[in-house]
This record gives structure tokens, sequence and C-alpha cells, in this order.
């Protein structure tokens, strides 16, 4: 779009004018506001484990790396239940909307019982990247550098765990184990 001329404005007014035309040109051709080179809008899913019904996140809108991730009730007023699935070399990368932080396996472990936590995003890290395999209706969530599934466990307590705040580990697959099991939602594109 060409800007008009705006002989009567300073160049600051006219500068803004123009801005305004470009922009509601661009925003009823669909297109969102955001800064010049803006991404385009994602998708955002909630992520929730089938045995207990609680959402995957992050506590207490954390920013700080490695903090676990762990289930709690889902909110969606809060960003940090939110999740965008970039695809990453036939898996997908799971970033966070509020901290803009990816899952992680801690210490790119390879061992069952490793903390699932959340670390600055870097694509080259298979340690964040995870694949998504369906059983019967349901989906379990691989890692692709240790091979071991996202889990809600209890480093105390093993077997099955109900409660908020429940952490999410990484372990081998127990065909029948709904702590393994997730079902992802989209909630959001932003």
């Amino acid at each position: 779009m060409v800007c008009p001329v705006f002989t009567r404005l300073s160049r600051r007014a006219a500068i803004a004018a123009c801005v305004t035309a470009i922009s509601s040109t661009a925003l009823a051709a669909g297109a969102t506001a955001g800064p010049a080179g803006a991404a385009v809008p994602e998708d955002y899913y909630k992520i929730t484990a089938v045995h207990s019904g609680l959402a995957v996140s992050i506590s207490d809108l954390s920013t700080r790396n490695n903090e676990v991730v762990r289930q709690r009730p889902f909110n969606l007023g809060f960003w940090n239940y939110q999740w965008t699935k970039t695809p990453k070399n036939g898996a997908y990368i799971f970033r966070t909307r509020y901290s803009r932080q990816c899952m992680s396996v801690s210490g790119a472990s390879r061992s069952p019982g490793a903390l699932i936590v959340q670390r600055p995003c870097f694509s080259a890290d298979e340690s964040q990247q995870w694949t998504l395999q369906g059983v019967r209706g349901f989906t379990y969530v691989r890692n692709v550098r240790s091979g071991l599934v996202l889990t809600v466990a209890s480093r105390l307590s093993p077997g099955y765990v109900f409660s908020e705040g429940a952490e999410l580990v990484q372990d081998r697959l127990i065909g029948t184990a709904t702590n393994q099991f997730f079902e992802f939602e989209k909630v959001a594109t932003g």
C-alpha cells in the first residue's frame, strides 16, 4: 500500500496517519497486529493427563530455567497452561506460551525418572523433541533422545499420582498406564 500524501500535517502526524492506514488495511485483510516481520499466529494447546484430568503446566508462572513441569487444574486465563506444538524432524517441540521456554528432559538424561523441565529452546536439542503416538484414542509422548515417554509420577511415591502438583518425568512405556497418556486440545490462537 502506498501512503497518501498529507500536505497539511506535520511529518510526525503524517507518519502516524500512514501507519494507521496500513494497519487498518492489513487487519481488514485478516492479518494480526504486531511488530514488522511478526510470525504467523500460533495455535496453543492444553495438554491433559488422561488418568487425572489435570493439565500440564509450569508452576507459579515461572520463567526460571529448569522449572519442573507439573500437572495442575487447567486455567485458560493463565498462559503457563498453554503450549505450542512446533514440528521438527518428524517430532514436535512444545513451548509454553508464558515463558516461551521448551519442555525438556532435565540434563538431557536418558534415564527413567528424569524430571521434565522448561529450558530455553534449542532446536537441535533432541531432549526437547517429542513424538506423538496414538493408542486406544489417546496419545503418549516419547522423547527423541531417550526413547522414554512422558509420565505423571512422583519421585517420592511410585505409581499413579492424581494429586495437583505431581511432577512429570520420563519413564519406560507401560502399555496400560493411563498416567502416560495425554490429550491435546486447541484452546487459543495468538
